[in-house]
């Protein structure tokens, strides 16, 4: 019987986001990427996730707005004017593809062009076009997000991570790219996707659950929320070591936690209200395994109790 440590949701305080009005001519010399491939505009613009505190739109390389915002939603209509918790955006000159940058600490949900919705978890980069082609839909993802992919038969929707391609078409879907971590999840909740791999190629159906980890590849089907629920505010988990769910709450509330060798090993099973503050949770998990923990010199330091 697996051990259940649950937190009463809590009240979230609102945050005050302070938005920057731009209006510049649209022609410009970034129209001409329009023709280039995704991943090259990547390369071109390697862009830190360390490097702000705030969420950051980045629409060029001299506009860059910082959302003071702890999980806004900005959208896309079908001109390409974006607007940032129903504001508007005057963007009128951006490079080809825009970039939604979320440090550890924040969420963000993201309303492209064509209706499709994305929401992003902490930590995660994504790129993409103000307006999708004619032929194409495509965007790049390293972190992780939940895709609501909308449907059009004529251009199916690529996500690129730095593993493999992923290909859908009117779809919902998981994908988990952290850099860090060296792997690739797929999970499939409705419709159907293929991952493009080097190695071979994947036909994914609702329930299934596609693991790249260290160029290991392989599929099963089973419970998939777990894998989701981060959306919901939730992490669920079924005998996982602890230093991955420090892993997983240290990126998603932004501050950072270290287990000692002998806590990192010990396996737990529960869920974890993300709605509540931290400490919550920490003194949640405490009931469930045998361990101690403490603030020292900015970080969360995990040992056995």
């Amino acid at each position: 019987m697996y051990r259940y440590w649950i937190a009463v949701a809590g009240v979230a305080a609102a945050c005050v986001m302070f938005l920057l009005k731009i209006a510049v001519p649209r022609e410009g010399p970034d129209v001409a990427l329009q023709q280039d491939d995704i991943l090259a505009f990547v390369m071109k613009n390697t862009e830190s996730l360390e490097k702000s505190t705030e969420i950051q739109l980045v629409l060029s390389d001299e506009k860059t707005i910082d959302i003071k915002e702890d999980h806004p939603a900005i959208s896309y209509g079908a001109e390409g004017i974006a607007t940032i918790s129903e504001k508007t955006v005057v963007e009128t000159n951006t490079s080809s593809y825009n970039q939604l940058i979320v440090p550890h600490g924040k969420r963000s949900v993201l309303t492209l062009s064509d209706s499709s919705k994305i929401w992003l978890n902490a930590g995660t980069r994504i790129v993409y076009p103000v307006v999708f082609q004619n032929d194409r839909r495509e965007i790049y993802v390293e972190g992780e997000v939940f895709l609501q992919v909308a449907a059009d038969a004529r251009r199916a929707f690529f996500v690129k991570t730095h593993q493999a391609d992923v290909q859908a078409l009117g779809t919902q879907f998981n994908v988990r790219a952290y850099r860090d971590e060296n792997g690739l999840t797929v999970v499939l909740v409705s419709g159907i996707v293929h991952i493009l791999s080097q190695k071979k190629e994947f036909r994914l159906k609702p329930n299934d659950i596609y693991k790249n980890n260290d160029g290991k590849e392989s599929v099963e089907n089973g419970n998939i929320y777990n894998y989701i629920s981060w959306k919901d505010g939730l992490y669920i988990y079924e005998s996982e070591r602890l230093d991955v769910i420090a892993t997983h709450l240290s990126r998603y509330y932004g501050v950072e936690i270290k287990c000692n060798e002998a806590a990192a090993s010990m396996n737990c099973s529960g869920k974890l209200d993300l709605t509540e503050k931290l400490e919550t949770v920490l003194e949640g998990i405490s009931y469930a395994v045998p361990i101690v923990w403490s603030y020292r010199d900015g970080c969360v330091n995990i040992s056995p109790n």
